[in-house]
């Protein structure tokens, strides 16, 4: 069948494009409702509607399927850079408790670290995964140095590292994370930073 344009249409592309976004969907919704364990390529292909061989033609592994799942399911931040840099990094701690204990991320990745290390290609997936959704988070703490609240030779993605190995410690251990412990957080974080380049009459942020 052709287009007005003379184009003639390829439904079976089209059909296949359907296809993976419905096994994407699949493995997503999978993942939210059980975790990785329950992400099996058998459970993917029958909520999808399409073939295990299909799947597989796909994804080679199930961690290939989990890593592009979870790249189109986990949240992407909405940053604002409010000019407080104490409130601007607390919210950072807040995206980080959303990405790492709520979402299906937080709940899959212990599970996952296994087949990662099975799976070479998939760290540069993963690592690809975390970077698009840490870029905004960087241009937080960038904004801080540069208004000079924090110094100018601050490493972002360490601060951010640290940020994120609090979340995830305890998201996995099932540690207690309350409002208290993030603000503990963000002190730890932003007054650390502080004594060198504190001076005369200079106070660093201060949490509410």
């Amino acid at each position: 069948m052709a287009t007005q344009g003379g184009e003639r249409r390829r439904p079976g592309r089209q059909r296949s494009a359907q296809a993976q976004q419905a096994t994407l969907d699949a493995a997503g919704a999978l993942l939210w409702e059980g975790g990785y364990a329950a992400m099996t390529m058998e459970a993917v292909a029958a909520r999808a509607g399409v073939s295990k061989a299909t799947v597989y033609r796909w994804w080679p592994t199930r961690i290939a399927l989990a890593l592009d799942a979870l790249h189109h399911a986990a949240p992407v931040p909405t940053i604002h850079v409010t000019g407080d840099t104490w409130a601007d990094i607390r919210a950072l701690t807040e995206f980080d408790v959303e990405l790492f204990v709520r979402s299906p991320l937080g709940s899959s990745i212990a599970a996952m670290a296994a087949d990662l290390v099975a799976y070479p290609e998939g760290r540069g997936r993963f690592a690809e995964l975390l970077g698009s959704r840490r870029a905004a988070a960087s241009s937080v703490v960038l904004a801080a140095a540069a208004r000079g609240d924090l110094p100018h030779d601050v490493d972002a993605d360490l601060l951010l590292d640290v940020i994120a190995g609090v979340v995830l410690f305890r998201g996995l251990t099932e540690a207690e994370l309350t409002d208290r412990h993030l603000d503990q957080l963000t002190d730890l974080v932003v007054r650390g930073l502080m004594p060198r380049r504190s001076g005369a009459g200079w106070q660093p942020p201060r949490s509410p």
